[in-house]
């Protein structure tokens, strides 16, 4: 039987908690919790690694790094399509979609990445 690393576990279960913490925030417009974005990004870059890494224990950086990126830009055009497409932002208008908070986003997912090859390694 393959022993379960900790990291395995516990980075979805972060991701899933700010996730819906942060569900709630948007869905009840309170702009007291605007910092949440942050840390969800970050634990998003770190699952996303995860995810593309696979059950490996060894991290592949080129293939990990290209993919997740690939998957943190996606995401962020998914945020723009949306609040284009929709008459409101991304669910609700508290994260003012600017060229400086998708930078800030993505930095935060690669931040992530670079945080999930550390735990690894």
């Amino acid at each position: 039987m393959q022993k379960i690393r900790k990291g395995t576990i516990i980075i979805p279960l972060l991701w899933l908690a700010l996730a819906v913490f942060t569900f709630f925030v948007y869905y009840m417009g309170n702009n007291n919790f605007k910092w949440i974005d942050i840390p969800t990004h970050l634990a998003g870059g770190m699952l996303v690694a995860l995810i593309v890494n696979g059950k490996g224990s060894a991290v592949d950086l080129k293939k990990t790094f290209v993919l997740s990126l690939l998957v943190l830009l996606s995401w962020e055009l998914f945020e723009i399509i949306t609040s284009t497409v929709s008459r409101r932002e991304f669910i609700v208008d508290i994260f003012q979609e600017t060229a400086k908070n998708k930078t800030r986003d993505v930095a935060m997912g690669i931040i992530g990445f670079l945080s999930f090859v550390a735990i690894r390694r």
